[in-house]
């Protein structure tokens, strides 16, 4: 073998070697798109003053509060001042990414 084919095999052993190191990536739960969540009785006009206090002890800058499907809508500010909805599940207000992907 030429120095060349050594080089090239050192290569593709490398190459193959870095494919199996990369982690692989899950689809999106369809549980993450706000349909079908779990189903609450959450009346806004009573609630949303305790769900906006709940929400802001959990640091989250919410001010208004919609339902979105069975999810709970909420209009958020970042800590860089961007405002943006955030969806939490009405019952346990853990956060539902909008676009499917995990929050860790």
């Amino acid at each position: 073998m030429t120095k060349l084919s050594f080089i090239a095999a050192g290569v593709v052993a490398l190459a193959s070697f870095g494919a199996m190191a990369v982690p692989s990536i899950a689809a999106p739960s369809s549980t993450a798109y706000c349909i079908g969540g779990t189903s609450s009785n959450i009346d806004l006009a009573r609630d949303s003053n305790r769900i906006l206090a709940q929400l802001r002890a959990d640091g989250v800058d919410a001010t208004q509060l919609g339902m979105f499907g069975d999810c709970l809508k909420a209009y958020v500010t970042d800590k860089d001042g961007t405002q943006k909805i955030a969806y939490f599940d009405p019952t346990t207000l853990e956060q539902i990414p909008a676009d499917g992907t995990s929050l860790s």
